[in-house]
């Protein structure tokens, strides 16, 4: 892994960005909080977001604001549960959407402390993770969660997993200061990565570039190649990973949100895809990179990458 430290310097800024992590990296409500305020797309003016169990439990989580009987406004978070209705001969019901296999899920049970309820369902061993981009939902109809029923494009994101904390700090500030693009939100999974996102400012609904883009910054980073769905989870902020004994947190954030446009105009201003990125040549890139048991060197992989891009 000690090669992957050598990144490549392409930048011609005199200035350098720093960024790291918060002295006191935000837990519990107030973490789990920020992460649906900054991902979240609103529902009746309030931001939510969709959190799922172990991939087969389904929340809709939405911050609610309410004043007290002292006049201030108090913020909670409201939790209901998705439930997929069964056939007479108890098999799943799927979504009529052609384009889409996914599970029909209707509303069902309302958590009023869906903290609590996250929380305690953490605690007791559930995995917890959030869908960052938005899927429209009908408290009243038949909904989806499959790719087809994003219907707006909020961040870019990834994660990190090759290398140790400081060496993944390292190379987000190697990409930040080679683009000038800064993250909106860092969370550490619990584990042993980092979760990084770059917020998207305005309307984006075109699901097509989202990919790409999204490929484009997986291959910059040489991160994990499966998340590249509109609908991947990534891991909820504020709650423990039992599993590992240590608290999905999050670690950085910012106001920092750029149009799609710029975004890409900054990743292709790198030079890395001089014949921009198509499903083709993403799937060669990735059978060139990700490879099991390769033994070529970083240098050796990069030539072998920019040979293929």
């Amino acid at each position: 892994m000690s090669e992957q430290k050598n990144f490549p310097n392409n930048s011609n800024s005199s200035s350098q960005l720093n960024i790291t992590p918060l002295t006191q990296p935000l837990c519990g409500v107030r973490a789990l909080f920020k992460q649906i305020e900054l991902l979240g797309r609103n529902s009746n003016d309030r931001p939510y977001a969709i959190v799922k169990k172990d991939n087969n439990k389904i929340y809709a989580a939405k911050l609610i604001e309410k004043k007290g009987f002292n006049g201030q406004t108090k913020r909670t978070l409201e939790v209901s549960k998705l439930i997929n209705p069964k056939t007479e001969s108890g098999e799943s019901t799927f979504h009529p959407d052609p384009n889409s296999s996914s599970r029909i899920f209707k509303y069902d049970l309302r958590y009023h402390d869906g903290y609590k309820f996250l929380e305690s369902t953490a605690n007791k061993g559930g995995e917890m993770f959030l869908i960052p981009n938005y899927i429209g939902l009908d408290p009243n109809g038949d909904n989806g969660i499959g790719a087809a029923f994003v219907k707006q494009f909020t961040c870019f994101f990834l994660e990190i997993d090759d290398r140790g904390i400081e060496e993944q700090w390292k190379l987000i500030n190697w990409f930040c200061n080679l683009t000038g693009l800064v993250p909106l939100l860092v969370v550490f999974s619990g584990g042993k990565s980092l979760h990084v996102y770059f917020g998207i400012s305005g309307e984006f609904t075109d699901r097509a570039r989202w990919q790409r883009i999204q490929r484009k910054l997986i291959l910059i980073f040489k991160s994990d190649y499966q998340i590249q769905n509109p609908n991947r989870e990534m891991r909820l902020a504020g709650v423990v990973r039992a599993s590992k004994n240590r608290h999905q947190s999050i670690e950085y954030y910012s106001v920092a949100r750029y149009t799609v446009d710029e975004f890409e105009e900054r990743l292709d201003a790198l030079g890395w895809f001089p014949h921009g990125l198509s499903y083709e040549r993403w799937l060669k890139a990735r059978r060139d990179w990700f490879t099991d048991n390769d033994s070529r060197s970083f240098a050796e992989k990069e030539e072998s990458l920019k040979g293929i891009l």
